[in-house]
């Protein structure tokens, strides 16, 4: 046991907050400069936030979160947010291990902990290490794909429920709202459901969605429901307006008047009448 939970469901609970953890250049800009270019750890100016070198520390432990009785969901909403956050040199990082930050800085003060002066990196080192890095990230990643590897872990219960987690945690904070509206998110949505569209379309799938009982039943109660919308709206009455003056304008409605008087008392009495075009153009041709 640790800290009143089993150990395999601490280890469960701090896979699954590591599982939500994402980092980008944006987010280490925006620590480094809160920080305002300094180590939180041993209080020693950081190079550039995009220093591979660095990395980006929980100051509150993963740990501490995992074994609290809060909910995953808020355990890792908490030990994510931006505020238990900090961009720290990589040695000092390690030196702090499970620490919580400020623990560390007492245990620091009484001589418990000793840390060594952070390397410093060259230009050159800095940049080998960048491409190193993303080598051994494509690498990987094409492994984990053609083995299998992450539809295996996609398909694992813990997985969905961390995914689902952090999409809850994503729409609560408003982070998925302000994504959908960057200009790139919309071009994407655009090409996506352009293509989608037509792989539906062509694969039929689009028409077997459409005889499911159930789409039908929302079908019909959709168009009833913007029915009631459009005629309390004054749509309808806009539409008529606008397609009575279309059909005057096109003589559309003089056509229609004049073949239905034509019907009326000329067809169905079985006269015919000189000089009613109509009536000249259904008259007996002679043999």
């Amino acid at each position: 046991m640790i800290f009143g939970r089993p150990k395999h469901e601490t280890d469960e609970r701090i896979r699954l907050i590591r599982l939500a953890f994402k980092t980008d250049a944006d987010l280490r800009e925006r620590l480094w400069n809160r920080q305002s270019g300094t180590c939180v750890i041993c209080r020693v100016g950081l190079p550039y936030s995009n220093d591979p070198f660095l990395v980006v520390d929980h100051t509150h432990p993963i740990v501490q979160y995992a074994v609290s009785p809060l909910s995953i969901e808020r355990a890792i909403e908490l030990a994510n947010d931006e505020d238990n956050l900090a961009i720290v040199h990589s040695d000092c990082n390690s030196a702090k291990n499970a620490w919580d930050l400020e623990e560390l800085h007492e245990a620091i003060k009484r001589g418990e902990v000793t840390l060594s002066e952070p390397n410093i990196y060259t230009t050159e080192q800095i940049e080998a290490e960048k491409i190193r890095r993303a080598s051994i990230s494509s690498i990987g990643g094409r492994k984990h794909v053609e083995s299998g590897h992450i539809t295996r872990m996609n398909e694992l219960p813990q997985t969905k429920e961390a995914k689902r987690a952090v999409g809850r945690i994503a729409h609560k904070s408003g982070h998925l709202a302000r994504i959908r509206e960057l200009p790139q998110s919309k071009e994407a949505q655009r090409k996506s459901g352009r293509i989608q569209g037509h792989i539906s379309v062509e694969s039929g799938h689009l028409a077997r969605i459409r005889e499911l009982p159930q789409s039908k039943e929302a079908q019909r109660k959709g168009g009833l429901i913007q029915g009631h919308i459009s005629v309390e709206s004054g749509r309808i009455t806009a539409l008529g307006r606008r397609q009575g003056r279309k059909n005057a304008e096109n003589g559309h409605c003089a056509r229609i008047a004049g073949t239905a008087a034509h019907t009326r008392w000329h067809h169905n009495r079985g006269i015919i009448k000189q000089g009613c075009n109509f009536c000249e153009v259904t008259r007996p041709t002679a043999a």
